[in-house]
């Protein structure tokens, strides 16, 4: 298909195709779910499944709605010819707010359907699991990470870039003592990793050239989100309160955040403010992450950070595209980026948090899964290995075997104690 962009999650969900559970794929707006579906029915066609086997609704048709709400088993029915298996593609099921019970009618009762879902929200997407336990599985469709930005973009570049990620791993692993790097073209990966700072990851925005063009692309993605998600969805009319709170968040990326002081500048009460902030991280605009903690003493506990799930879509609402270098704002940036490589990467069993203990030593990014913990320091400017105070803090007290240390540039490792350090470009994460 002309102009598809390949997604990582696209080989996972065909892996499921044939099982009998619904598959639901949930992310932002414009992020490429009704495109996600294309590609599967392209794919089930091309594996012998006749086009009239296959039905593709969107939930955002008013009349098709209505239809299925009245009588879902009917409706659906009614594009059934035949007794084989048919393939029903559902779009932005978010509109339908008793779509779980709707949907657990239909598994139960039309045995030889199967069911591909999308919705915006993860409130919407994720109160189906209630009803359909045991008959879903739950994927999310996020803005292109860096690697899908690049393989889109430029094959070569893709392959060069992959032959060094590769390599700085191993040397962050400890399987190698050196990361040899492939200098070639990486003049060429570090403009498009510019971009990817300035811009985001939204396919549609991706796919245009020129700053002109991918800035009104994102102006539309963010105006149509405030009136259809949030008008429409939930039921927000007054949007002028909303709006006040998401530029207040997108300017204090990566800060602690204070409810006192963010309900004061957004003029709105601390019950409203919360219902925001769900809605916000329910649509995927913005991610909380919560702080780490075992000693209860001395360890904040309470108030999160806030990073938005796509760069570009935050720094049109601060209406800054400056070049990364010229930024104030450039290390927020870049811990920016490096939470949603890490958010895109996360699977079920692992946690991102922060650290901050009450005498205010930090650390951005702790990484925890089963036993196992990681802590990530952002540091932009660094150009020798130097440990920040926060860092040292927490290998003190928790002793990792491993720290990572993202920069802009800077290679290199150091040992403190039983831990070993790596400092490495965050665009190799």
């Amino acid at each position: 298909m002309e102009g598809i962009i390949d997604r990582d999650i696209f080989q996972t969900i065909l892996s499921r195709i044939r099982d009998r559970e619904i598959i639901a794929i949930r992310g932002p707006r414009q992020a490429g779910k009704s495109t996600l579906l294309k590609m599967i029915m392209e794919h089930l066609i091309s594996t012998g499944i006749r086009e009239e086997e296959i039905t593709s609704i969107s939930f955002e048709d008013p009349v098709a709605l209505d239809e299925f709400r009245k009588d879902p088993r009917k409706y659906l029915g009614s594009f059934i010819n035949g007794g084989s298996r048919h393939y029903f593609l559902l779009d932005e099921v978010q509109y339908d707010s008793d779509a779980g019970k709707r949907l657990k009618l239909l598994y139960d009762t039309m045995e030889n359907a199967k069911f591909f879902i999308t919705g915006s929200s993860t409130l919407d997407v994720s109160s189906l699991s209630k009803f359909l336990v045991g008959r879903v599985f739950l994927y999310e469709l996020l803005p292109l990470n860096f690697w899908e930005y690049l393989h889109y973009n430029d094959e070569r570049l893709y392959r060069i870039f992959s032959k060094n990620t590769k390599s700085v791993r191993m040397f962050a692993l400890g399987d190698a003592k050196d990361a040899t790097l492939d200098e070639t073209s990486m003049q060429e990966i570090e403009r498009h990793f510019e971009d990817y700072l300035k811009f985001g990851g939204y396919p549609e925005v991706v796919k245009r050239d020129g700053m002109d063009r991918k800035v009104e692309v994102l102006k539309n993605i963010y105006s149509t989100y405030i009136e259809k998600d949030v008008a429409g969805v939930f039921g927000i009319t007054d949007s002028f309160k909303l709006r006040k709170t998401v530029t207040a968040l997108a300017a204090g990326i990566g800060s602690v955040l204070s409810y006192e002081s963010l309900s004061s500048y957004s003029e709105t009460y601390y019950a409203s403010l919360m219902r925001y902030l769900n809605i916000l991280e329910d649509t995927y605009i913005i991610k909380r992450i919560f702080p780490y903690h075992k000693s209860r003493k001395v360890e904040l506990r309470k108030s999160p950070k806030v990073y938005f799930v796509d760069i570009g879509l935050r720094n049109y609402i601060i209406q800054n595209f400056n070049d990364i270098e010229r930024r104030e704002d450039a290390g927020h940036v870049l811990e920016n980026f490096v939470f949603s490589e890490l958010f895109s990467r996360a699977n079920p069993t692992m946690t991102i948090n922060f650290w901050r203990t009450l005498a205010k030593a930090e650390v951005d990014f702790v990484i925890s899964e089963a036993e196992k913990m990681l802590p990530i320091e952002v540091k932009y400017g660094i150009s020798k290995p130097e440990i920040p105070r926060g860092f040292s803090s927490f290998i003190d007290t928790y002793a990792p075997k491993k720290a990572i240390v993202a920069t802009r540039r800077f290679i290199s490792k150091k040992d403190a104690g039983n831990t070993n350090i790596v400092f490495v470009p965050a665009m190799f994460l």
